[in-house]
């Protein structure tokens, strides 16, 4: 049923797509307008159908052919696996809109279409269209105030209070000179809370995009997103003893010298993701960058462990690739097998850069990085470089999902990542740059990465308002409309449907709006929707046969290539749906 709705679905489009050409050549013709306004009505009620459907056969838990636990290793069936989730009956019970989202795949076989190879293959032979559900936006605010406050009495007192007029009250001084945004969180399932970390600015001339300096804010909340306040965590060592307790709200001091660093200082735009420790528990890794002295003076890389024992703090580098002016906005993620370096704590990947797409794996004991895997520059456009920016953290696929669903190509190693990176186009839309988010899935096959999956830009719905206007109306020149992901906070599948071969699956993410708003929005389907884009049966077999590498290359690049192109359509049309211009 589903398929045969799918294919419907590809009918109505390709129809819908036909009579908007139409109507856009020659707009006198109602005839074809209205068309184009039946079909497009009667395709939504498709895809509303066919997504209402599809969810709610996974949730029939009473149903024969749905299991909770098949799809579970066998040592993991037990409440005690369900009681980690951070889903709650809340959030299963969200209003879940159905939207449509459009990807491009990596993974089809071309060998009968008339290409020579996959970089030529047109998109439309490569493009997914499939529905998931998008729960509303909760906002997660903070005082500022309180923020300050705590500053105070620190010995950053002095760098924070600088020049401030005596006749002013906090509150405006809190409006002037402070703000917060690039939000990321992580699910921890020791504690049951979302630990959410946040960067707090303050100004003293009121400018954020050169701040005097920049601090990491820590807040927990429960399943349902509520924070929990004067919450404290008691960090206990593989011998039950407490090393260490944190009240939250609280900052992560990763110690700078507010004596001499008194311009830019700080920790930037911090990410946050999720490492096994040598005590087999889950702990966060805080990622962002900050000016090191050691390091050439310039802004680098930094993780930061606050849950252990002695705040570990150590700065990245790279010797093995020519230096930016800058080491900013990595996207971290872990391996399952990602090795030990039987000191401390281990090893990271990073996606260092996508153009081409290079791949770093850094030890976490002594920051040195080395390349783990590049891809042929000389193949890649520049445009991929200009317009595919870093995003949230890689999460690797919910337990017990197979990797076998993605294929094995013959390879003895495969792990799946899924994330979020961000597309900036320019000239379109509202204002001069639109910056959204592209959700991307990453594979490594033996000893090859290639981005498999990527989509065109996706808002989750949401009106995005300006850089510098509280009016989502407005639209400005000078004005840039801007929305990223900062974290997949937490994914977790809670059944399989045997006969559908389809997953109840939960995702949270966190975004931040216009660079002042940090939210939380929940999405349903995503694995079905990943899943859904290598199950073309009408349009291409999935390759077989393992990839050479430069055939790795190839498959990355027209990934990427696609959801350019498709995101300056998504552009267009969100400055036509919002009475934005088109064009500047």
């Amino acid at each position: 049923m589903v398929a045969m709705v799918q294919s419907r679905l590809a009918v109505l489009t390709a129809i819908t797509t036909k009579a908007r050409l139409l109507f856009l050549a020659n707009r006198k013709v109602p005839v074809v307008l209205l068309l184009l306004v039946a079909v497009g009505i009667y395709s939504n009620m498709m895809f509303v159908s066919s997504f209402r459907s599809s969810r709610y056969s996974g949730l029939s838990h009473n149903k024969p052919n749905v299991d909770q636990f098949d799809y579970i290793p066998s040592h993991s069936r037990d409440q005690d696996y369900l009681s980690r989730m951070a889903i709650s009956a809340e959030t299963v019970q969200l209003n879940y809109k159905p939207m449509l989202w459009t990807g491009y795949s990596g993974d089809l076989d071309i060998t009968d279409l008339a290409v020579s190879d996959y970089s030529t293959t047109p998109c439309r032979f490569i493009q997914h269209k499939e529905g998931l559900g998008v729960a509303d936006q909760k906002i997660l605010s903070d005082d500022l105030a309180s923020v300050r406050k705590l500053l105070i009495a620190t010995s950053y007192s002095e760098l924070v209070t600088q020049n401030e007029p005596e006749d002013v009250d906090v509150s405006s001084l809190v409006n002037l000179r402070w703000a917060r945004f690039s939000g990321a969180s992580v699910w921890l399932a020791d504690y049951n809370v979302h630990l959410l970390v946040s960067r707090v600015m303050y100004a003293k001339d009121g400018v954020f995009g050169t701040p005097t300096a920049s601090f990491i804010r820590a807040q927990v909340y429960d399943r349902n997103w509520n924070e929990l306040m004067n919450y404290s965590l008691k960090l206990v060592d593989s011998k039950g003893e407490v090393y260490k307790q944190i009240t939250f709200p609280t900052l992560f001091d990763v110690g700078f010298n507010p004596e001499t660093d008194r311009d830019m200082a700080g920790a930037e735009d911090p990410k946050i993701a999720l490492r096994v420790n040598s005590d087999g528990k889950e702990e966060p890794v805080i990622f962002f960058n900050m000016f090191n002295g050691k390091i050439a003076g310039r802004r680098a890389y930094h993780a930061y462990l606050p849950f252990s024992k002695h705040d570990y703090l150590v700065g990245f580098s790279v010797p093995d690739v020519p230096q930016k002016e800058a080491d900013k906005d990595w996207v971290p993620f872990f391996a399952r097998d990602v090795g030990d370096s039987g000191e401390i704590t281990g090893f990271v990947y990073f996606i260092y850069q996508f153009n081409p797409l290079t791949v770093i794996k850094c030890s976490m004991d002594y920051g040195e990085c080395h390349v783990a895997f590049q891809h042929d520059s000389e193949k890649y456009p520049s445009s991929i470089d200009s317009h595919i920016t870093m995003g949230s953290n890689l999460i690797l696929l919910p337990q017990g999902v197979p990797t076998a669903e993605f294929g094995a190509y013959g390879a003895k190693k495969r792990d799946v990542w899924v994330g979020f990176s961000n597309l900036k186009l320019y000239n379109c839309g509202c204002g001069d740059a639109t910056f959204r988010p592209s959700l991307f899935v990453l594979i490594l096959d033996g000893d090859n990465f290639r981005i498999e999956f990527g989509t065109t830009s996706v808002d989750f719905g949401l009106t995005v308002a300006p850089i510098h206007s509280e009016n989502v109306a407005s639209c400005q020149a000078d004005d840039k409309s801007i929305l990223t992901v900062g974290s997949v906070g937490s994914w977790d599948v809670t059944s399989y449907d045997k006969e559908t071969h389809l997953y109840e699956d939960y995702m949270s993410i966190v975004l931040t709006e216009a660079d002042r708003q940090i939210s939380v929005v929940r999405l349903t389907g995503v694995l079905n929707y990943i899943l859904g884009s290598r199950r073309l049966e009408h349009k291409s077999k999935r390759v077989a046969e393992r990839l050479y590498a430069d055939e790795h290359v190839q498959r990355s690049i027209r990934v990427q290539q696609c959801a350019l192109y498709s995101a300056k359509d998504y552009c267009t049309e969100y400055a036509a749906k919002h009475s934005f211009r088109e064009e500047m």
